[in-house]
């Protein structure tokens, strides 16, 4: 079976973690040397993920309490959770589905008095044009972050220059991941000396901590190849065990009972090594293949089907959603036939407070309600994308 999602990690670099993880070295020289080869303008902050770089970034921030964070509807929880632990108010902006990106218009109508901050999400792998949030937020002197977590594409996009924040991820899940980790980049220098000054007095990440997480993905990397994976889904079959439930319990990033505590780290020496080289050693010609591919999928389905984010003309393919009926057994004939189609994901609509009850993120709710999510990765050859595509199709045909 074909898994939903492949670690996008090499055997070498698995291999180079638990090499750094005996040999120690300086912790400063790890991160800044990263810091560095990310940009030449000394405007970068390595994290150890980009939800502790945002939990730095609003508590240097230190806006007035209750102030408004206008934020893309959809994303996951715990950026919400994050606002709303520094005593602010996440308000949702509904999106446009073809482009799964706040519509200007409804961006500038939503903002009030107590709007300080606009966090705009580049989402599934596409990348918006990111112009006219800028031009809202320096017409309304608002604190503009980008988040461009689902989004890296190696040189091609390091985030819009009047962003004041764009925040990148390599955690495990991600393009070119390090199995962790996320960098900021920072215009304001003064907010940066104090967000660094204040990730200094955290505890460092502890190595054994993450080699055991690379050891976890180790794993999942073996069993993510067809046969395996395959042979894993009729073992929980078999146990009565649901292997969705099993493998979300593996990947999680942070304890409920300990998120902020957890969140509050510095990123190891491993960590930092190991952003360094999968930044460094980034592969355009794999990009470009899961890009082909995405590209070949939407082409074949958009006449039967709608693509979130589709209909832009920057796309990394990070993940391939489509909208399906409410009542669609096409999640169920696709695993039936070998490709792990997920119903679910962490991306969740953003609810807006009491105070703005005319903020109901409508469009965002509805479209992920129909969402699955499709395996989309450069081993998959193109022989199964079409025969995929020919089974919804076909299902789509016969209901």
């Amino acid at each position: 079976m074909w898994a939903r999602k492949r670690i996008d990690i090499g055997w070498f670099d698995l291999l180079c973690v638990k090499g750094w993880t005996v040999f120690p070295w300086g912790q400063k020289n790890s991160q800044s040397m990263l810091e560095t080869m990310w940009s030449a303008n000394a405007d970068a902050l390595a994290c150890l993920s980009v939800r502790s770089g945002f939990d730095l970034l609003l508590g240097q921030l230190q806006l007035p309490q209750g102030s408004e964070v206008l934020m893309s509807a959809v994303t996951i929880q715990d950026m919400a959770r994050i606002i709303e632990h520094h005593g602010l108010v996440p308000v949702p902006v509904d999106l446009d589905p073809a482009t799964m990106a706040p519509v200007p218009e409804e961006l500038e109508r939503a903002i009030t008095p107590q709007t300080k901050v606009i966090l705009i999400a580049h989402l599934f792998g596409g990348i918006i044009d990111f112009t006219p949030y800028t031009e809202i937020a320096a017409m309304h002197d608002l604190i503009l972050i980008e988040d461009c977590a689902q989004a890296f594409d190696g040189d091609q996009y390091k985030g819009h220059p009047q962003s004041d924040v764009v925040m990148f991820s390599f955690g495990p899940i991600k393009t070119a991941t390090a199995l962790g980790g996320g960098i900021l980049t920072v215009h304001d220098r003064n907010l940066l000396f104090q967000m660094r000054a204040k990730q200094s007095d955290y505890p460092v990440q502890k190595r054994i901590g993450y080699l055991k997480r690379a050891c976890t993905y180790t794993l999942l990397k073996l069993i993510g190849s067809y046969y395996a994976f395959g042979m894993l889904v009729k073992i929980c079959k078999f146990l009565g065990r649901d292997y969705e439930t099993l493998l979300n319990g593996v990947v999680r990033n942070f304890p409920a009972d300990e998120f902020f505590d957890a969140l509050r780290q510095q990123p190891c020496t491993p960590l930092c090594l190991l952003m360094c080289r999968r930044i460094n050693k980034f592969s355009l010609l794999r990009q470009d293949r899961r890009i082909e591919a995405g590209r070949l999928l939407n082409k074949k389905l958009s006449p039967y089907f709608h693509c979130p984010s589709g209909r832009l003309i920057r796309h990394t393919y990070w993940v391939l959603p489509i909208e399906v009926d409410h009542d669609s057994d096409i999640a169920t004939r696709l695993r039936e036939n070998g490709f792990d189609a997920a119903t679910a994901s962490q991306l969740r609509p953003v609810s807006p407070p009491e105070t703005r009850p005319d903020q109901i993120p409508q469009q965002a709710i509805d479209c992920l309600s129909r969402v699955i999510y499709l395996p989309l990765y450069p081993e998959i050859p193109d022989f199964e994308l079409i025969r995929m595509a020919d089974l919804m199709i076909e299902n789509q045909s016969d209901s």
